[in-house]
């Protein structure tokens, strides 16, 4: 229930795996849009506000709240930028952007980017998506 796999063949890793926060609207248009372009099926994604959500041992629920992680078949966890970069990786048509922020200064300028986004932007992008859904799930026939 809290995860869900999509593999190429029985039995196979993903390449990557997803944690992210099902009960924010942002991110689960965002979860929604990397399902609909992992053509390889590489992809594991887990929602973490599940009960059933299975974390890995060194990742606990606050955590994963806090910013975007992933899971590299390999066993890296990563966070930020480098979590982007290792599912754009994955993405064919996203590829070439997982390799560009995966790059040393690239990288740096843009986890600043995310620090800022997730500090002061995300709060205000969550209000106004769940304010669009409330406008467009309204049964008013006034303005």
């Amino acid at each position: 229930m809290g995860e869900e796999m999509i593999r190429t063949e029985v039995g196979k890793d993903p390449a990557v795996t997803l944690f992210y926060d099902g009960g924010c609207p942002m991110c689960d248009a965002e979860i929604t849009l990397y399902k609909r372009m992992d053509s390889m099926q590489c992809m594991r994604f887990i929602d973490i506000t599940e009960p059933s959500a299975d974390l890995p041992p060194d990742l606990d629920k606050e955590t994963a709240l806090s910013r975007f992680h992933v899971l590299t078949r390999d066993e890296r966890l990563l966070s930020g930028v480098l979590a982007f970069s290792e599912v754009w990786k994955q993405t064919p048509r996203l590829r070439w952007a997982g390799y560009v922020a995966s790059q040393p200064f690239i990288r740096e300028v843009l986890e600043l980017g995310y620090k800022i986004f997730l500090r002061y932007f995300r709060p205000l992008m969550v209000r106004f998506i769940k304010g669009l859904r409330r406008g467009v799930n309204s049964t008013s026939t006034s303005c």
